[in-house]
């Protein structure tokens, strides 16, 4: 996540005449998941599982700390106050989650779940926006303290009963009516598009600086440490996730939306996220396709050598 913001920054910075234009540096941290795998699923059919566990876990981590990061760099005015009830709010939401007295379950058992947690949650995120934090943070903070694991009477935990429920909410309305509202690119003044700073800081901080950083620090942490590749996958194969990386679209345009005001900026900053977004997924289907012909080539012998 370091690496394709220093990229981006460090293009900015060298030919950045105005400081207003250098502000977006957190664009490329992100990795859009339901595109990223949304292109695996595609191309990769005979990929091998670990890879997907890979680029799923690579992706939460990424939206993860770059959400933190508009918490941290991208809020101006902070209300102590609002934030403080916020965070009373989520030990609130936190204990009715995961509270293992008596009385929290007879409450549990009582309620139905949208009420229990809908209101509390509906506030938490109006604490979170009124304290000048950006309201994802109140997301990703109540999405981490919702219990996962199943208790004694449930079905099924808190957590998948909620990802059921806010699916189709979420895929079918949510996802789709960010992407129409954030990525509209007006033409109009966009002449100066392929010259911008902005433009080439965000390319190369999604299309050089996720691979770089991915396949890095990867490369580092079977070198120097206790982990190691999955026998299944080669370095061809964390070379592609690389470039997949590079598909940061939702949350990289929120951090647009956050860092521009100018609307030429803006239109900038959007049309580079688009063009970065649609090489990484061409260039990781390029190479992504050809490693899943090598995987079902090989599985193909292993089924042969069995058989006979």
């Amino acid at each position: 996540m370091r690496r394709p913001a220093r990229y981006g920054r460090a293009t900015r910075k060298r030919w950045c005449r105005w400081p207003l234009t250098c502000g977006g540096w957190g664009i490329p941290m992100a990795t859009d998941i339901a595109f990223a795998v949304a292109v695996l699923a595609v191309i990769g059919r005979h990929l091998p599982a670990p890879l997907r566990t890979f680029l799923l876990t690579l992706a939460t981590v990424d939206d993860i700390c770059a959400v933190i990061v508009i918490a941290v760099a991208y809020t101006d005015d902070l209300s102590l106050t609002a934030l403080g009830l916020a965070a009373a709010g989520l030990a609130v939401f936190g204990y009715l989650q995961n509270g293992r007295g008596q009385a929290v379950a007879r409450v549990r058992a009582a309620v139905p779940g949208w009420l229990l947690f809908g209101p509390p949650a509906l506030v938490i995120w109006a604490l979170m926006h009124a304290s000048g934090v950006h309201a994802t943070i109140a997301g990703v903070a109540m999405g981490l303290l919702m219990r996962t694991s199943a208790r004694d009477g449930e079905r099924s935990s808190p957590s998948h009963r909620a990802e059921e429920a806010l699916r189709p909410i979420s895929s079918g309305l949510a996802l789709p009516v960010f992407a129409l509202m954030s990525a509209g690119v007006s033409l109009s003044g966009a002449g100066g598009f392929w010259t911008s700073t902005i433009t080439w800081g965000i390319l190369a901080g999604l299309v050089g600086g996720k691979l770089v950083g991915i396949f890095g620090a990867t490369w580092l942490a079977a070198r120097f440490t206790s982990a190691h590749l999955n026998p299944q996958l080669g370095w061809a194969d964390i070379a592609g996730v690389g470039m997949l990386g590079g598909v940061g679209f939702t949350v990289s345009l929120l951090i647009a939306e956050l860092s521009y005001t100018d609307p030429a900026h803006l239109t900038d900053a959007k049309g580079a996220i688009l063009s970065a977004s649609a090489a990484s997924a061409v260039l990781a289907a390029l190479l992504l396709g050809a490693r899943n012909r090598h995987h079902r080539h090989l599985r193909a012998q292993l089924s042969d050598a069995r058989s006979s």
